[in-house]
């Protein structure tokens, strides 16, 4: 062994050692506790991050050598370190590292260099890890999420919604947790046999909105004093008819298809005769057992109204009137853009028009528009809220693309 003419004396060099052997303590300790969290991920999105660190730590296993004949094996290094010794923590591991970086400069040289370096490997399987755990979670994810696509998450969903449905199917026949249907439908024409929703089913068969929020606004709207009647035209899987009815309301709701009905799906197979298919441009008469007619303090439509052929309006519009009860409101929300099968090319969206082209067929078939009753974040459908209640609402609305409408029977008065 190579002796030093000058250097620190016997002292110094034990007390550097000394401090040496606490730092690779702690070194090993900062190693130890970065490993534990690395562990931790393999519950979470990436198990083969912690599959890299077991390696790290079998790398540094491999090296060998204890920490005293390290030291012994580098005093040259050691020396320079203890005249550093008014550095940080850090830089002192750093100094003492500087002599072993040949057998392990693969770990870099600080805990997070090290991790961040033994990662490399499995970039091309995560993407490009950052240098703390947080990050590099969420690197991974975002290389993983879009693999699980809308159809995954609708599949989900699915799910939820059978299983909700088929305990309040045993619920109701159990313990008939529902208001008691009083309301039966006459009709000529149960099913809208030339709309292009039941020739082309789109949203007929694939939406079923759920907005509690509505039903309590109109209660509030309305002053609620007793049970209220809702009445939901095109009401596709019937949600909002089962809100309504959760909260001991009356609720019909009237479909132009007939592909939920014999699907069953959403609501149909747990509100029964709740739920009618019907053409709702063509005379139809919803009355009580007593064969008397049906009023309904709420009337809605949901983006329903752009699918109806202008020709149509005029029956459409006596309907609810003859339906609506005084002081009751129908409402609506429209689509004003065009919605276009790209299998069959058809538009879906028949008769669009702005708000005050809608404003004006309804002030003419002898309604009072009260549109500023309500805020869209209020409708069930249209601007914020989407057709599926687990989907998003949106941040922003266009309100030259998708309003809402609000009407009242003039009073005979």
């Amino acid at each position: 062994m190579k002796l030093f003419h000058r250097g620190p004396s016997k002292q110094e060099l034990l007390n550097a050692l000394a401090e040496q052997r606490k730092q690779t303590e702690l070194l090993q300790q900062v190693i130890e506790n970065q490993n534990q969290l690395i562990r931790d991920l393999s519950q979470t999105i990436d198990a083969r991050i912690w599959k890299t660190e077991e390696a790290i730590t079998e790398r540094i296993k491999a090296l060998g050598k204890t920490t005293d004949e390290r030291i012994w094996k580098n005093e040259e290094n050691t020396a320079r370190l203890v005249g550093d010794l008014s550095q940080t923590v850090d830089a002192r591991i750093w100094k003492a590292e500087e002599a072993t970086a040949e057998r392990i400069k693969a770990l870099g040289k600080t805990t997070d260099e090290r991790i961040w370096k033994s990662e490399e490997n499995t970039a091309r399987l995560v993407g490009d890890l950052s240098q703390t755990i947080d990050a590099r979670i969420w690197k991974a994810e975002e290389r993983i999420l879009p693999r699980f696509d809308l159809t995954f998450v609708d599949e989900i969903h699915r799910h939820i919604d059978f299983t909700y449905r088929d305990i309040m199917v045993v619920l109701e026949k159990v313990g008939k947790f529902l208001p008691e249907n009083p309301v039966r439908l006459v009709t000529d024409t149960p099913i809208a046999y030339e709309s292009l929703d039941h020739l082309y089913p789109h949203g007929t068969i694939r939406d079923n909105t759920r907005y509690p929020r509505f039903v309590e606004k109109c209660e509030e709207l309305l002053g609620k004093d007793g049970p209220l009647a809702f009445l939901d035209l095109g009401c596709s899987g019937g949600g909002m008819v089962l809100e309504a009815a959760l909260r001991g309301h009356i609720s019909i709701g009237l479909e132009g298809s007939d592909c939920s009905l014999k699907e069953q799906r959403a609501e149909w197979r747990l509100l029964g005769d709740r739920l009618q298919t019907c053409d709702i441009t063509k005379p139809f008469r919803l009355e009580m057992k007593n064969g008397s007619l049906q009023l309904f303090h709420i009337i809605t439509a949901w983006e329903v109204l752009e699918h109806i052929a202008k020709e149509d309006l005029p029956t459409l519009f006596l309907n609810i009137k003859n339906h609506l009860a005084d002081n009751g409101y129908f409402i609506a929300s429209i689509a004003n853009w065009n919605d276009i099968d790209p299998v069959s090319g058809v538009n879906w969206h028949v008769t669009v028009y702005p708000y005050q082209w809608w404003k004006e067929q309804f002030e003419q078939a002898g309604f009072v528009v009260c549109s500023e009753l309500l805020q869209p974040i209020d409708l069930a459908r249209g601007g914020y809220n989407p057709p599926h209640c687990y989907e998003t609402p949106s941040s922003v609305i266009d309100t030259e693309k998708t309003f809402h409408i609000v009407v009242q029977k003039k009073s005979n008065k």
